[in-house]
């Protein structure tokens, strides 16, 4: 099915099968159903919940909160500062430009704040924090886990471990990277010694 939003700050709900939304230019609430859904907020400040399925969402403009609930959801966040949960499952969550709270749940998930001041929550499981451009932004990471979570710089290329610089500010860690004579802070974790730090908390190729 393919449904689309009637009114301006309304709400649309999907069915069992695999639907196709639409949001309105308005703050529109979007529930979808149990199967695998694709969901576009559209303009506004929007809540959108998944539901179950291998869903992908798209906030585009406005504030949103997104929810990805069970399944294995691919959740892009677009402009503005928004809130966005993983839920259960293996998921993709990625900020725009706005500062943003990024929260994968539980499961494997992979976190891109994009640029802005992020904040990224990894939740349980092997969670990659995953860097596209060294001006992301300054993000503050608050659950790295030194056991199986990462720092992912591949998508950068040219660097590697002698490239990082850790620093201990208080009870966190600074992460900087200095590449081709410029040193950028990258992210702070939050209640980690940095001398816990080591390469096998980075991947540096894809």
């Amino acid at each position: 099915d393919i449904i689309y939003g009637v009114n301006p700050d309304g709400s649309i709900s999907g069915l069992s099968n695999p639907d196709i939304f639409y949001g309105y230019g308005g703050d529109d609430i979007i529930t979808g159903g149990s199967d695998t859904d694709i969901i576009y907020g559209g303009l506004g400040n929007d809540m959108i919940s998944a539901g179950g399925g291998n869903d992908s969402i798209y906030g585009e403009a406005g504030s949103d909160v997104i929810n990805g609930g069970s399944g294995n959801d691919y959740l892009d966040s677009g402009g503005d500062d928004d809130v966005i949960s993983g839920g259960t499952g293996h998921d993709w969550l990625l900020g725009g430009t706005g500062n943003d709270v990024l929260n994968g749940g539980s499961g494997n998930d992979v976190l891109i704040g994009s640029s802005g001041n992020d904040l990224l929550i990894g939740g349980l499981g092997n969670d990659r924090f995953k860097y596209q451009a060294l001006t992301d932004g300054l993000d503050t990471i608050r659950d790295f886990a030194i056991v199986g979570d990462r720092i992912d710089l591949s998508a950068i290329g040219g660097l590697g471990w002698s490239s990082v610089q850790r620093q201990q500010s208080g009870l966190n860690t600074l992460i900087s990277i200095n590449s081709g004579g410029q040193t950028q802070t990258l992210a702070t974790l939050l209640d980690v010694n940095a001398n816990t730090i080591t390469s096998q908390h980075f991947l540096f190729t894809a």
